[in-house]
């Protein structure tokens, strides 16, 4: 691609403000038309080295921008972003990949991205293939705030706990309220304990919009001895917030001297939330969809069709009791479907309670939902479990086997979730609004009930 195609490309696809900013330009190597020339302040003179132009972008004033047109960018050490800025490709992730370069035989150890900054924005890149020792294979963010990874792929990326306690993150890390949206993470891998995909830790963050999927937490050795569980196949939460994610196949699993694999798709614990979010098709040992505790919540969550992979339980839900000294701690369960979830062996299992230690004056609070069975005070007579409105009835799912988790006509989901804290505008997971004119009610689990359209509707 010649440098005029390279900026008529930009034009079509949208790219605005530019000029606006003290702006930098990257292009494949051996662009043709095209002499790489700090600071690489326009296309013809772009620079084909992320680094290069990441430190000349560093250099300048504020506010930063680095444009980064189609192609795919190896890596030979991580792009280290410390400043306020803001770093988009022209055309998307599905064009511009940024790749570690970590594969069989090439001795290279990068991470892709270490965001270190405040006020800095990822926007619109496959990155694949880092690798990272501690925290975070893709990216690693550190302290700073108000950092937003958007519209991006993490993919294949591995973290591990050689030189830690636990390593956290196989894609990336998250905290300090930063944030990854509109994203894919994929088929990363933790070989330290924390987050197959990503570790939310210290003042938590959110994930939103976004896909985690075909991700691994094993249990991390430090120096040859275990030192750490096998926590949050897709996610670890501790604290953070999921909202309208899609979890599948994801793993948390202990390795064969020991250990325990806890929430194949997600980990949570410290008051961390997840809203309006679809979990399937995930493994693990205890909790295979979800394994939450020290004041953790699900509300309008669908959780179905995950398998034990041992002898524990909790194949869609397990909540844990408190332990010291978080003894007032509450788990919820609200508005959400949990069902098909089988142990080890094909049996049902869709929920688990530990026993609390003596002392524990926390609740258990499911409430509209839809599990079976809903006979906690007779299963669990030594917990406090605060139950209302459930159903244990078949969610009548529309295809269960070709994974639609829809609800179909006489569903018992319809209409019996709780309204509060939804609004009007709220939209489930399909972009459906929440609340419908209709009935004004919403429904238990992460998918509106909706008519086709040309339905006739008898109103009496």
């Amino acid at each position: 691609m010649n440098a005029k195609r390279v900026i008529m490309t930009a034009l079509i696809a949208g790219v605005s403000g530019f000029g606006l900013s003290d702006t930098h330009y990257v292009v494949p190597y051996g662009t043709a038309g095209v002499t790489p020339t700090p600071p690489y302040t326009n296309w013809p003179t772009a620079g084909t080295n992320l680094n290069d132009v990441v430190a000349a972008a560093l250099a300048a004033s504020e506010p930063r921008t680095v444009w980064v047109t189609n192609g795919t960018y190896y890596l030979s050490d991580a792009v280290a972003i410390s400043k306020p800025m803001t770093m988009r490709s022209v055309n998307g992730r599905d064009l511009t990949v940024v790749d570690g370069n970590n594969y069989p035989g090439k001795p290279v150890t990068n991470r892709c991205f270490v965001l270190s900054g405040n006020d800095i924005v990822l926007d619109g890149f496959t990155i694949r293939n880092g690798y990272g020792l501690g925290h975070g294979g893709g990216i690693e963010t550190g302290s700073g705030i108000r950092i937003l990874v958007d519209k991006c792929r993490i993919v294949g990326c591995v973290v591990t706990n050689v030189t830690a306690t636990y390593a956290g993150g196989g894609g990336a890390t998250l905290r300090n309220q930063q944030v990854i949206r509109h994203c894919e993470i994929l088929s990363n891998t933790n070989f330290g304990g924390y987050g197959g995909g990503v570790c939310v830790w210290s003042l938590g963050g959110t994930i939103a919009n976004s896909t985690v999927a075909s991700n691994v937490t094993y249990a991390g050795y430090k120096n040859g001895t275990l030192s750490a569980e096998a926590d949050g196949g897709g996610v670890m939460l501790m604290p953070g917030v999921v909202s309208n994610c899609i979890f599948y196949g994801n793993a948390a699993k202990e390795k064969p001297a020991g250990g325990s694999g806890f929430g194949g798709a997600i980990r949570m614990a410290d008051g961390s939330r997840v809203v309006n979010s679809l979990v399937y098709g995930n493994s693990a040992s205890s909790g295979a969809g979800v394994w939450a505790r020290t004041s953790a919540s699900m509300l309008n969550c669908t959780v179905v069709s995950n398998r034990l992979s041992g002898s524990g339980s909790g194949a869609g839900v397990y909540l844990s009791a408190g332990v010291a000294p978080n003894y007032a701690q509450t788990q919820r369960l609200e508005n959400v479907i949990c069902y098909f979830n089988v142990s080890a062996t094909g049996a049902a299992a869709n929920y688990s309670f530990t026993t609390p230690a003596a002392g524990y004056t926390g609740t258990y609070h499911i409430v509209n939902s839809c599990l079976y069975p809903t006979n906690f005070a007779q299963a669990y007579p030594a917990l406090n479990v605060i139950s209302a409105d459930n159903t244990e009835a078949d969610p009548k799912l529309a295809d269960l086997a070709g994974e639609n988790y829809r609800l179909s006509s006489g569903s018992p989901c319809i209409n019996t979730g709780t309204n509060a804290g939804w609004g009007v505008c709220d939209l489930d997971l399909d972009g459906n609004r929440r609340i419908d004119s209709w009935s004004r009610l919403i429904d238990m689990g992460c998918l509106e009930y909706t008519v086709a359209h040309g339905t006739l509707l008898s109103v009496q």
